[in-house]
C-alpha cells in the first residue's frame, strides 16, 4: 500500500504538544509497516537541501513530496474554495492521501483521509462558548469542515465521545468515522531511572499550560487552598500560558512555571512528582494523563469531554471546578501512602490499553476495508 501523509512540518517539531505527538507516531509508525510505502507531502519551503526536513522532526527520515505554495495561503484555499486539486504534486501510484491533523485535502483522484482531533470549534457549552473569539473560531471552522465530511473518503478520530460529537453536532455519517485512538511512549515514561528532582519539595504536576481550558481558574485555587492548609505540596505547571493566569501565579509562593519540555525533562518530572492534575474543560482525548500513569503517578482528571474515557476507572476524575474536592484528595494521600498507591497500580494497568501500534493498525485496518 502506498501512502502520502501531508503534515505541517512545524507541528512535528520537538518539544511537541499531543498533536505533534499524535503526527509523529502515527506516521513513523505507518513508515515501520512492511506492507507500507510511504511519502510525505510538505510545502517546499521547508525542504532542506538535501531534500529532507529539519532534524528537529523526528520524520525527517522519510522520503518527500513537496509543492511550491506558501502553506498556509494554499491552506486557507483548499478550506475556501476546495482549490487548487493537489493531484499533480503526488506520485499516481498513491492509494491514500493521509493528513493526522485536521485540515481539508483537495484531490479529485486520490483516496483521502483526515484525522479531526476534537470539534471544539461547535461545543456551545463551554465557559468561553458565547465569546467574540470562539464564535470566530466556530465560523472559520464552519467553512471547511462540511467539505471534510461530504468530500474525504474516511474521517479518523481519536476517540469514541469525538466521533459522538460529530455525528451529533455535525450530522456526520457514522460509517465514515474511524476511531484510531492515541498512544503513550513507554520506553520515554516507564521505567525511567531516577534522577535527583530539580526541586526539593514535594509537588504535583500539570502539563497543558495556565490556560483558561486547561484549567487554569481551579489551578490557582488549588495552589491558594494547599497554602492555606500549611501543606508542603507545590504545583509545578508545564506548557504554554497565558499572561493572565501568569500574572496571577506570580502572587502564589507554591506555583512554579516552566514552558514547553523535551520528553526527557518531562519524563524526568513525572518521575519524581507526587501526583498529576489534568483539569481541562475539553479535550479530544488527553494524552498526558496516559503519560502520567506509565511514570507511575496517580491522576486527578476533569471528567469532562473524553477524558473520562480514557481515564477509565484508573483515575479519580472530578468537576473541572472542584478545586475543594481535588485539594482534599491530594492532602489524603500525603496521609495515606497506600491509597496513592491503589491509584498508582490501576494506571499502570489502564496504559497497557494504549499503544501505537494498536492506533496505526486501527489506521490500515480502515484504510483495507
Amino acid at each position: 500500500m502506498k501512502i502520502c501523509s501531508y503534515v505541517h512540518p512545524i507541528s512535528t517539531f520537538t518539544p511537541c504538544t499531543g498533536l505533534g505527538r499524535h503526527i509523529n507516531n502515527m506516521v513513523l509508525g505507518l513508515d515501520q509497516k512492511a506492507e507500507v510505502s510511504q511519502n510525505l507531502l510538505v510545502a517546499r519551503k521547508w525542504i532542506k537541501k538535501e531534500g529532507k526536513l529539519s532534524e528537529r522532526s523526528p520524520l525527517h527520515k522519510i522520503p518527500t513530496y513537496s509543492f511550491p505554495f506558501p502553506e498556509r495561503i494554499v491552506e486557507h484555499s483548499w478550506k475556501i474554495m476546495g482549490l487548487p486539486y493537489m493531484d499533480n504534486w503526488v506520485d499516481k501510484s498513491v492509494d491514500w492521501v493521509y493528513c493526522p491533523a485536521q485540515t481539508y485535502l483537495p484531490f479529485k483522484k486520490k483516496k483521502t483521509a483526515v484525522t479531526i482531533h476534537d470539534i471544539e470549534a461547535f461545543e456551545t457549552n463551554l465557559p468561553w462558548s458565547n465569546t467574540k473569539a470562539h464564535r470566530h473560531f466556530r465560523r472559520k471552522w464552519s467553512v471547511w469542515m462540511g467539505k471534510v465530511i461530504k468530500h474525504t473518503d474516511l474521517i479518523f478520530t481519536v476517540s469514541e465521545f469525538t466521533k459522538t460529537r460529530m455525528v451529533k453536532l455535525l450530522n456526520a455519517p457514522a460509517k465514515k468515522i474511524k476511531v484510531v485512538g492515541n498512544g503513550v511512549n513507554t520506553e520515554i515514561f516507564t521505567n525511567v531511572k531516577s534522577s535527583p528532582s530539580r526541586y526539593n519539595f514535594p509537588y504535583v504536576l500539570v502539563i497543558g499550560g495556565l490556560r483558561e481550558r486547561k484549567g487554569a481558574p481551579t489551578i490557582l485555587k488549588i495552589a491558594k487552598q494547599l497554602e492555606i492548609a500549611k501543606s508542603d505540596l507545590k504545583i509545578v505547571v508545564v506548557g504554554q500560558h497565558h499572561e493572565s493566569y501568569l500574572s496571577k501565579a506570580a502572587t502564589l509562593k507554591n506555583i512554579n512555571v516552566l514552558g514547553m519540555e523535551s520528553d526527557k525533562v518531562l519524563a524526568d518530572l513525572l518521575n519524581n512528582a507526587f501526583g498529576f492534575l489534568f483539569l481541562s474543560y475539553y479535550e479530544g482525548f488527553g494524552i498526558p494523563v496516559l503519560e502520567a500513569m506509565a511514570a507511575g503517578v496517580p491522576v486527578i482528571s476533569s471528567n469532562a469531554a473524553s477524558l473520562p474515557e480514557v481515564v477509565g476507572e484508573a483515575g479519580i476524575t472530578v468537576d473541572p471546578e472542584a478545586a475543594s474536592q481535588v485539594s482534599a484528595q491530594l492532602l489524603s494521600w500525603l496521609k495515606n501512602p497506600a491509597q496513592r498507591k491503589e491509584w498508582i497500580d490501576k494506571g499502570h494497568q489502564q496504559i497497557k490499553k494504549y499503544t501505537w501500534n494498536n492506533c496505526v493498525d486501527n489506521l490500515l485496518t480502515a484504510f483495507k476495508s
